[in-house]
C-alpha cells in the first residue's frame, strides 16, 4: 500500500481521482420504440410517466456531495476522492447503492424491470477555461456596469438570473475517465456479463481482500478501448460493520491511483500537477 506524499486539504490538481455512477432504466427506450416515438400514444405515456418518476428520486438522493445530472432515462453521479481519507470513498459508494436500490425499489413495484448502475474509478482532467463560457463574459459585463453606476444592484441581480445560457458543461464529467468506463461497462449489458437490472462496482476502490462489510455475488474481468478492471456484481452492505471498522479495506484517491494506472509513482505525478488552461486554441 502507498505511503501517500503530504498534499495539502482541498488543494485542486490538474489530475484527480474520482467516482462516477452511472444508472440507466432499463427498457425504456424499447417502451417508446413499440409506440414509434409518439409521444401521444398510451405506452408512451407509460414511459414519460416512469422517467419523471426516476427524476424525482434521483433529485431527491442529490447532495452537494452527491451531484447528479440527469440525461433522459440515465443519470450520472460524481465526485472527486480524497487522497486524504477513505471516508469520502465510502461516502460516495454507500449513496450511489441507495439511490440504485431506491430506482429499482419503485421501479420494479410499478412492474418496470428496474435499472443498471455501474459505479467506476478513474481519472479527470481539471480545466481552467472559464472564458468558454459566454455566460462568465455576461456577468462580468453586468458587474462592470453596477461598479459604474450605470445600474442598481437589484438590476444586476435581475439581470444576472435572466442570462440566458447559449453554451455549457459540467466540468467535472470533461475528461472524465471514471465517466467513460462506467458508462462503457453499463453499454455493454448482458453481452459483455453485465445483465439485468444490477449494480456493478468497480473492485480497484478496494484493497487486495475485499472487506466483510460487502459482499457480491460474482466477480467480473473487463477490458475494452484500453481500458481494462474487476467489477463486482453488488449482493450486500453491512454499514453497520462498516462503520465500525471505520470503512476498513476501502482506499483513498491516490492508492486507488495505484490500482489503475499504468504510471509508477503516480501519487508524485498527481501531487505534483497543476492547473493550466489546456487546448490550441488557448494560444
Amino acid at each position: 500500500m502507498n505511503n501517500n506524499p503530504k498534499t495539502g486539504k482541498g488543494k485542486r490538481r490538474l489530475y484527480e481521482v474520482g467516482c462516477v455512477a452511472w444508472v440507466d432504466l432499463l427498457g425504456y427506450g424499447s417502451m417508446l420504440a413499440d409506440a414509434s416515438f409518439d409521444p401521444t400514444a398510451s405506452i408512451s405515456q407509460k414511459a414519460i410517466s416512469r422517467l419523471f418518476d426516476f427524476h424525482i428520486i434521483t433529485s431527491k438522493h442529490a447532495h452537494r456531495y452527491f451531484p447528479i445530472h440527469a440525461i433522459n432515462d440515465g443519470a450520472v453521479i460524481f465526485r472527486d476522492l480524497s487522497p486524504r481519507t477513505p471516508s469520502v470513498t465510502f461516502d460516495f459508494l454507500d449513496r450511489a447503492i441507495k439511490l440504485f436500490q431506491k430506482i429499482n425499489d419503485f421501479d420494479k413495484k410499478n412492474g418496470f424491470p428496474g435499472a443498471r448502475m455501474v459505479i467506476a474509478c478513474g481519472f479527470r482532467v481539471r480545466m481552467n477555461n472559464q472564458e468558454i463560457f459566454q455566460d462568465h463574459r455576461k456577468i462580468k459585463g453586468i458587474k462592470e456596469k453596477l461598479r459604474n453606476g450605470l445600474i442598481s444592484a437589484d438590476q444586476a441581480v435581475s439581470e444576472s438570473i435572466s442570462i440566458r445560457h447559449n453554451f455549457g458543461l459540467i466540468p467535472e464529467l470533461q475528461a472524465n475517465f471514471a465517466f467513460t468506463k462506467a458508462y462503457l461497462v453499463e453499454q455493454g449489458g448482458s453481452k459483455e456479463g453485465f445483465p439485468g437490472s444490477n449494480c456493478f462496482i468497480d473492485l480497484s476502490m478496494f484493497g487486495k481482500t475485499i472487506p466483510d462489510w460487502i459482499s457480491f455475488e460474482k466477480q467480473i474481468s473487463w477490458e475494452k478501448m484500453g481500458m481494462k478492471g474487476m467489477f463486482g456484481q453488488f449482493k450486500s452492505i453491512d454499514r453497520v460493520l462498516a462503520n465500525s471498522s471505520r470503512h476498513q479495506g476501502i482506499l483513498d484517491a491516490f492508492d486507488i491511483a495505484e490500482n489503475i494506472s499504468i504510471q509508477d509513482n503516480i501519487s508524485n505525478v498527481l501531487v505534483k500537477s497543476t492547473i493550466k488552461k489546456i487546448g490550441s486554441a488557448n494560444k
